[in-house]
């Protein structure tokens, strides 16, 4: 496949892709659940890329939402789409997590 391809490449050149990085905007805290599921649906297609190229990780961001919710009420909208995620990932899939962000 072309992601093999390019895996490949970067072999050859002595390096290796360790992740992939999957930013989602604000998607996963967004107000609306359209947009939200939009971020999950493209996440899930970051970690079936990243499982053809053999890539065991994709970092995910979930940025901030930005509406007037309380700020438990965003977490757990974004809670909700990473339990999604989680559900639907094979045992032999990619880890997948979001880096610690400090405020």
């Amino acid at each position: 496949s072309e992601w093999r391809e390019v895996c490949a490449r970067a072999r050859d050149l002595g390096m290796e892709i360790s992740a992939l990085q999957c930013h989602a905007h604000n998607g996963y805290g967004d107000v609306a659940p359209a947009m939200r599921q939009r971020c999950v649906d493209h996440t899930k297609r970051m970690i079936d890329v990243a499982a053809a190229m053999d890539i065991g990780i994709v970092h995910t961001v979930s940025g901030v939402a930005e509406d007037d919710a309380s700020h438990d009420e965003k977490l757990d909208r974004v809670a909700d789409c990473y339990s999604e995620l989680l559900k639907s990932i094979a045992p032999r899939s990619p880890q997948v997590g979001t880096p610690r962000q400090w405020r």
